[in-house]
């Protein structure tokens, strides 16, 4: 693969709404109007119902990289649970604590994930993500995030193969992925 996943990202009303309250809080309560954020275990269904059964790992990247694009295409996380920097790449604690017995999952492992919580635009960016990514293998993707900032930043402290929870913060992703974007603006996708 070269240069990096990309769709259409014009608003449809040509706006972005901004919301001024942390993204953890959409897993508590929205505000009065509006609805949940999605959880990664919806984009997790998501992916899954598009991509068939997939090893845990590569699941977890999709889900990242989803994440990832969202902030740079759409302006707005994907969803609000937090990513850590593992010695395997990208983890999603939450996702992992409910699939973490499981090597290849399906879409019946994750029931309380809802693809329909997902609107037309986060659809479009997991689309992106799956025509992009979706046919490299879970070790590819897993070295893929080891060469990027991100993931570098988290477990810059720790020896390569360490255990570690660092978060990855949604504000480290943007900077990476938008530069990523510029760079290879002019190159062929696959």
């Amino acid at each position: 693969l070269s240069g990096h996943p990309s769709r259409d990202t014009t608003k449809q009303n040509g706006t972005v709404e901004i919301h001024p309250l942390p993204v953890w809080w959409y897993d508590q309560v929205a505000p009065l109007g509006e609805t949940l954020m999605a959880t990664v275990h919806d984009v997790s269904r998501y992916i899954l119902n598009s991509q068939g059964p997939i090893p845990h790992l590569k699941l977890q990247k999709l889900a990242y990289y989803a994440q990832a694009w969202s902030l740079v295409w759409d302006d707005a996380p994907l969803f609000a649970n937090r990513i850590e920097a593992w010695a395997n790449g990208p983890v999603v604690r939450d996702l992992y604590r409910d699939l973490r017995l499981r090597y290849t999952i399906t879409s019946d492992d994750i029931p309380q994930g809802d693809p329909e919580a997902l609107s037309e635009e986060q659809r479009q960016t997991a689309d992106a993500d799956l025509d992009y990514y979706g046919a490299t293998s879970s070790q590819w993707l897993s070295d893929l995030t080891h060469m990027e900032s991100p993931c570098q930043d988290a477990r810059c402290t720790l020896p390569p193969g360490a255990t570690g929870n660092t978060e990855i913060t949604l504000s480290a992703l943007p900077g990476h992925y938008s530069r990523l974007r510029t760079q290879t603006a002019n190159k062929p996708h696959c």
